[in-house]
């Protein structure tokens, strides 16, 4: 099975490997090319702010939830914040007593804040900023349509004269 996603997976790969033959189609791949340095950067400094959230979170709240009661749950629970899955906030942190409480209420908005917000915003820029370089380049080529529609004529128009010269 695992044998099986992997050629997929590489399939896929290929596919838009072989999207490269025109610009346009190629815009996905020349994007992440492009901007592949800026993500390499930006993935480094984004793993090190997550990883520093989630070894606070085990420190602070790891006592009490079950959320953040390992290293890994506290990583796990982390990312799937990222996904939109607050369950642990809506169900350990707020029941938490007192000045904990107030903790984490602060954890809770600044990663929210600074990570998803903040950094998710750069990851778009990044992105996007390649994108715009990429398809200035891609808008001076031909498209796949104006190469195609000649071609699909000519066949079409083969096929109509092979059957008109048969009667």
């Amino acid at each position: 099975l695992v044998k099986i996603k992997t050629h997929v997976v590489v399939l896929m790969l290929m596919v838009l490997k072989l999207m490269d033959f025109l610009p346009r189609l190629g815009v996905i791949t020349h994007t992440l090319g492009l901007a592949a340095p800026d993500l390499i950067h930006f993935f480094t400094i984004f793993m090190m702010v997550f990883t520093g959230f989630a070894f606070i979170g085990h420190v602070i709240f790891g006592f009490g939830s079950v959320y953040f009661s390992t290293f890994e749950e506290s990583f796990h629970t982390l990312f799937k914040n990222l996904l939109g899955d607050v369950e642990y906030f809506v169900v350990d942190l707020v029941e938490l007593p007192g000045l904990t409480y107030i903790v984490a209420m602060i954890y809770f908005y600044s990663f929210n804040i600074f990570v998803f917000m903040i950094l998710f915003n750069f990851l778009l820029a990044i992105i996007w900023d390649a994108f715009g370089e990429v398809k200035a380049n891609a808008a001076e080529s031909v498209s796949v349509v104006t190469e195609l529609v000649p071609s699909a004529g000519a066949q079409g128009g083969h096929g109509q004269r092979n059957a008109r010269s048969e009667d």
